[in-house]
């Protein structure tokens, strides 16, 4: 039953068409769909997908955040380690996004499954991403929930309204992780 309602998901809100890839290879951490939905949303939003700054990780700043979920067979049939965390630049040499183009690609990240935030932290400022189609664990779990209900997905649980989803991200976000998160699980 997950594997139908999570390819049904998948068909409603398929990225058409898939986008180019600037040349960019799938970076290691990151699933192939969730690969493939960032550079949809990418494309979308015309945004160029190499603002990748961090996938799995163990930056201090980064508080476990981008620890490993788990592991998946890459298709060299290697074991590799991935997270639902993603953090994206905003500064770049190919230039800064505006706010606007900020809240452009989150909604495109959110129609694609992605919850997101704006860190509008002086010089680590960045976007940061979860995933929503992917098992992942607790601390990440929590951000997602913190996005459903408007907070900030940091200790303090503040209020963001920096980019307020549609009812449809929402629910598309919701049945994408309720589908390898399981309530009960």
């Amino acid at each position: 039953m997950l594997d139908t309602l999570t390819q049904k998901i998948r068909e409603f809100f398929a990225p058409q068409p898939v986008a180019a890839n600037h040349g960019m290879s799938r970076p290691p951490g990151m699933q192939v769909h969730e690969w493939e939905a960032y550079l949809a949303a990418c494309a979308e939003a015309g945004v160029s997908p190499d603002r990748i700054i961090q996938v799995v990780g163990d930056a201090p700043a980064s508080q476990g955040f981008h620890l490993p979920d788990g592991r998946f067979t890459n298709s060299n049939g290697q074991l590799e380690d991935y997270t639902a965390a993603l953090d994206l630049s905003v500064k770049h040499p190919n230039g800064h996004l505006t706010v606007e183009q900020i809240k452009r690609l989150l909604d495109c990240l959110a129609k694609r499954g992605f919850i997101g935030w704006y860190r509008p932290w002086g010089d680590n400022e960045h976007i940061h991403v979860v995933y929503c189609g992917l098992p992942m664990k607790e601390k990440l779990r929590n951000q997602v929930h913190d996005w459903f209900k408007h907070l900030d997905g940091l200790v303090d649980h503040s209020y963001d309204g920096f980019v307020l989803p549609t009812a449809a991200e929402m629910n598309f976000c919701r049945a994408l992780f309720l589908a390898h998160n399981p309530a009960n699980g």
